[in-house]
């Protein structure tokens, strides 16, 4: 009834060998602390890379610590599914749980007899090394909030990617879930003028969400087996490190109740089955109602409610799960005024006033920041430059010609709705046909830019001998078929005698440095466009550039005429030349 679209979206699920840079539980340095060493030659080389973690190095000790967790699992009661059920190459259809649990029962077959026994033999120079699949890490947001997640282990997190995507594509069809916009679901509730609001704040909500509730809507979905395999073993089962800056002395914890943000799919099932309990409420408010209920917004752990019936059995099911409600921080109001996602609006959610909280703006100094302040509370451009830092005298030449940093924010605040999206080549030349001599300097540029890098592969003393072929059918494999795609990407352009500056953009790159680099390629192509945007000033289409010709020289454009025997052979320009004496005037072909 909430889902009738569910069918529609299969999962694929298996394992995917794609390389990252971000960091891991256990990083070489960490784990030869230990007393782990490999041979002298290997146990050399790695002194002087310790500076450098990265997945080449790290993947044998990820690996023996997923088949550690996994060996754990095993030895549990029922209940309890293996992570290797998600390893194979499979297709799951939502509600065809008789088919899923085959599948399932048959991945998980095929992982501990072939899959599993082989990794089990890398377990025997780890001992006294903790296995951890998980390492605490904390980050300070805007206003000085810390906020804790967990860097999770590579092996669930890419056996975990599937189910995240799945997930993610669920909320997207939800008409009253914020996540991918957050107004879409308030303005359909601000249509209804609702008086009776209810902008519930919950506690630790991540922290403190059983995953009962997310198994057992897991269940309902997939079936009892994978549903174990996903939330209990995958995302409930996992030992935590935690040690500076945090602790002073390193520990292994571990999460009595809800799971770690960090893993994927842990935020997208969260909110999924927060959704599960609004419903459920709705059915204990209207028993016997078979339209779904849809007066509710939320986005995560934000929840708002217009119904009060629904409200108050949304209370009791949140008391009977232990999470609680802090009441000082909700706001219940009879006029229609709510607090949600930041936002607040009042008299039946018809006026906004959302204030600009000093954390938003201390975090969002960047054009893009500050862009998308003006689309969550509709600043205009004058008082966007003035949070951006310019002064009267700046903004006073407003709509004339501005610094090229002032310049970038009003295309960027004034560029058009997604869906009446212009041409690359319309945008950088402020609404008209590019100039062909300025496109053809602007991918040149862009090849120039976008080429092709040599890869650099990690020091082969790094690793030993058998590591080298692990790491050529695994990471190392996938990361040569990325710049593989970007060098074909790269030459099918350069063959390219018309090609579009969108296509330019568009390119594949990927890392070429074993090195862990905190290089995001998205915010390099962000400054490209940028970069193109700033070689259209000033260009036109009829703009020519004076150094191809002689200065002296004087271009006359004429009209073409018609010439030829019938008048219509060929095309011909009368072009005037000076004579010597009174002579006629001719025409040059």
């Amino acid at each position: 009834m909430y889902l009738p679209f569910l069918r529609g979206i299969p999962m694929e699920i298996g394992m995917s060998w794609q390389p990252t840079w971000k960091s891991t539980p256990l990083n070489d340095n960490f784990v030869r602390s230990y007393g782990l060493a490999v041979d002298d030659k290997v146990d050399q080389e790695a002194s002087k890379y310790f500076k450098f973690p990265n997945i080449f190095v790290n993947l044998k000790h990820e690996l023996a610590a997923f088949i550690w967790n996994t060996n754990k699992i095993h030895s549990f009661q029922d209940g309890f599914f293996s992570p290797g059920m998600l390893w194979s190459k499979s297709v799951f259809f939502p509600l065809d749980r008789a088919a899923t649990e085959r599948l399932a029962n048959l991945s998980l077959e095929h992982f501990e007899k072939s899959v599993g026994p082989w990794f089990s033999t890398l377990l025997s120079p780890y001992r006294g090394v903790p296995l951890v699949t998980g390492r605490l890490g904390a980050v300070i947001e805007g206003g000085g909030k810390r906020r804790v997640f967990v860097m999770c282990n590579y092996i669930k997190q890419r056996l975990l990617h599937p189910v995240h995507d799945w997930a993610m594509t669920v909320l997207s069809k939800i008409k009253t879930d914020g996540t991918f916009d957050q107004e879409k679901p308030l303005l359909a509730l601000k249509q209804k003028n609702f008086k009776n609001c209810y902008s519930f704040d919950l506690k630790s909500a991540t922290d403190r969400w059983p995953l009962s509730v997310m198994y057992t809507l897991m269940s309902m979905i997939w079936g009892p087996t994978l549903a174990s395999s996903i939330v209990n073993s995958s995302l409930g089962l996992n030992t935590i490190l935690v040690n500076k800056p945090l602790t002073k002395r390193v520990y292994e914890i571990a999460f009595l109740t809800g799971q770690p943000l960090g893993f994927h799919g842990s935020w997208a099932l969260f909110s999924l089955s927060h959704h599960y309990i609004v419903w459920l409420a709705a059915s204990k408010a209207y028993p016997g109602c078979n339209s779904p209920f849809g007066d509710y917004a939320l986005l995560g752990d934000d929840i708002l409610i217009t119904d009060s019936k629904v409200a108050n059995e949304y209370k009791i099911l949140l008391d009977r799960l232990n999470v609680k409600i802090s009441i000082p921080k909700s706001l219940i109001s009879d006029n229609g005024t709510i607090e949600f996602a930041k936002r607040f609006w009042t008299k039946s959610m018809q006026i906004d006033l959302s204030p600009i909280s000093l954390r938003a703006l201390l975090s969002c100094r960047t054009t893009v920041g500050l862009c998308a302040l003006a689309i969550k509370y509709d600043i205009n451009i004058s008082v966007l430059q003035r949070l951006g830092g310019a002064g009267y005298k700046v903004r006073a030449r407003l709509f004339t010609t501005q610094s090229k940093r002032w310049e970038r924010l009003k295309a960027a605040h004034l560029k058009p709705v997604r869906s009446h999206l212009l041409p690359y080549e319309w945008w950088i030349g402020r609404g008209m046909p590019l100039n062909p001599y300025l496109k053809g300097k602007i991918v040149s540029y862009l090849l120039k830019e976008l080429k092709v890098k040599e890869l650099q592969i990690f020091p082969k003393d790094l690793v030993f001998d058998g590591e080298v072929e692990i790491l050529e059918r695994t990471v190392l494999r996938q990361w040569v078929e990325q710049w593989l795609k970007w060098l074909n990407w790269y030459h099918t352009i350069c063959m390219n005698p018309d090609v579009s500056i969108k296509s330019l953009i568009d390119s594949p790159i990927c890392a070429t440095s074993w090195k862990r680099l905190e290089t995001d390629f998205d915010l390099i192509k962000f400054g490209l466009i940028w970069k193109c945007y700033d070689m259209g000033a000033g260009w036109n289409p009829s703009t020519t550039p004076q150094w191809l010709f002689d200065p002296n020289t004087v271009i006359q454009f004429n009209k073409w005429i018609l010439g030829g025997y019938t008048g219509n052979d060929f095309i011909m320009s009368p072009v005037e030349y000076q004579t010597t004496g009174k002579e006629e005037v001719g025409l040059r072909l």
